[in-house]
């Protein structure tokens, strides 16, 4: 019998930790030679032993037999929520909407309604662009002043004002604000995945518009520049079945998503 891998994985191992073929084997109890034969593969520990080599090298059997790294622990108590909690803190979040001390009120009202504002804002650009908004995520941030607020995508900082004392504050006026920033910035906030809902969505009800068209003619890394390029100059993607099959015939001709952009603009002009 042979574990494909086990010898050179166990020696990694081993040299991971330190030791040498002798340290090891004397910690387990056994000869120098045994380690040698498995790290030859010539030989192997029995279950018993190979679990007293796991603990030693602090590694998994999956691993040493199959080559798979054990799932890193990365929370105290092991709890899934929080390990999944954290490992989301480490994604730039693709639409933040954070308010200094005097704007939380907003937010928290937002909250008791359902978020309706946000889903209302995600709705009205649907229509009027074809566009998919990101989750909003909305936070408070306390080292901002009174009533500023910024806007922000992927950490960068697309809007950053404040409401002057006597000026009307609603989440509805930060909304209206949301809408026009995402449209005058969406080639930064788009990204591959939502693309790809869009073409899935589109596949899933019209299949032969993307079939041998996305990702075959125009990836969905162009067709992501391109959708962000048209809402910019004010155009809309809402009758994206057209400005697939407009781009079929128009990808072989031109490859510059600027110049498609604009040939789409102007051909749904027409």
């Amino acid at each position: 019998m042979s574990i494909y891998g086990f010898d050179e994985r166990l020696a990694n191992a081993r040299r991971d930790k330190g030791l040498t073929q002798e340290e090891l084997a004397a910690k387990l109890g056994v000869t120098p030679q045994a380690v040698s034969k498995w790290e030859r593969s010539t030989s192997y520990p029995d279950v018993v032993m190979l679990s007293s080599i796991c603990d030693m090298l602090d590694c998994s059997m999956d691993y040493l037999l199959n080559g798979k790294l054990a799932e890193v622990k990365l929370t105290e108590s092991g709890d899934e929520t929080a390990r999944k909690q954290l490992l989301n803190k480490l994604i730039a979040d693709p639409l933040i909407l954070e308010v200094g001390e005097g704007l939380i009120d907003l937010l928290l009202e937002e909250q008791k309604e359902g978020f309706k504002g946000v889903a209302d804002l995600r709705e009205r650009m649907a229509l009027k662009y074809g566009v998919l908004l990101p989750v909003v995520r909305l936070r408070d941030a306390i080292e901002l002043k009174k009533y500023e607020y910024r806007i922000l995508t992927y950490d960068w900082v697309l809007l950053d004002d404040t409401l002057k004392e006597e000026e009307e504050r609603s989440f509805a006026r930060l909304m209206n604000q949301l809408e026009e920033i995402c449209r005058c910035n969406y080639s930064r906030i788009i990204n591959k995945q939502m693309v790809k809902s869009l073409v899935d969505n589109l596949e899933e009800h019209y299949p032969a518009v993307v079939k041998g068209v996305i990702p075959e003619k125009i990836s969905l890394m162009q067709l992501q520049e391109i959708i962000g390029q048209i809402i910019e100059r004010g155009g809309s993607v809402h009758n994206l079945i057209k400005i697939i099959e407009f781009l079929e015939g128009e990808a072989a001709k031109r490859k510059n998503s600027s110049d498609l952009a604009e040939a789409v603009l102007d051909y749904l002009k027409q």
